[in-house]
């Protein structure tokens, strides 16, 4: 059996398996296409895969792909920001921003349905408290877990 890799820009796009007694490489593939064909052979030649580098002559393993942070999620529901308050021991303080920031505050505190991480009250309250981006995405991560 032949292996061989198709390196499109520098990067292998495929491999192809062509078992003993099947028609060559050259019959499967236009014309066109054969120099972007790389025959793997030797050691190692096996680990190489989709998406690994080639120079002309050595291939590459691609850079490990780091793992994405925890998402910080858009929104959360009133009951789960309270408790992530309440564990952080900001409750008391929060209640006292949204009573100081007005009526309008205190009724969205007290009545809406969601909590958006970009919304102008959590915006008011945070800068209020004060809290960091960085710390009042913590909190919606944790809340998101309740």
């Amino acid at each position: 059996m032949q292996t061989f890799a198709r390196v499109q820009d520098g990067i292998v796009a495929e491999i192809v398996k062509i078992p003993a007694n099947t028609p060559p490489l050259e019959e499967r593939y236009h014309p066109d296409l054969i120099p972007a064909f790389v025959e793997l052979s030797g050691p190692g030649s096996q680990s190489i895969g989709e998406g690994w580098l080639y120079d002309g002559s050595t291939f590459t393993a691609p850079a490990p792909v780091e793992a994405p942070e925890d998402p910080v999620p858009t929104s959360i529901t009133p009951r789960q920001a309270r408790l992530a308050l309440l564990q952080a021991g900001l409750l008391d303080e929060v209640d006292a921003a949204v009573a100081a920031a007005g009526r309008a505050a205190q009724l969205e505190w007290e009545y809406a349905t969601i909590v958006e991480r970009n919304g102008a009250l959590v915006e008011r309250l945070a800068a209020g408290i004060p809290l960091t981006d960085q710390q009042v995405d913590d909190l919606f991560r944790a809340a998101a877990a309740l």
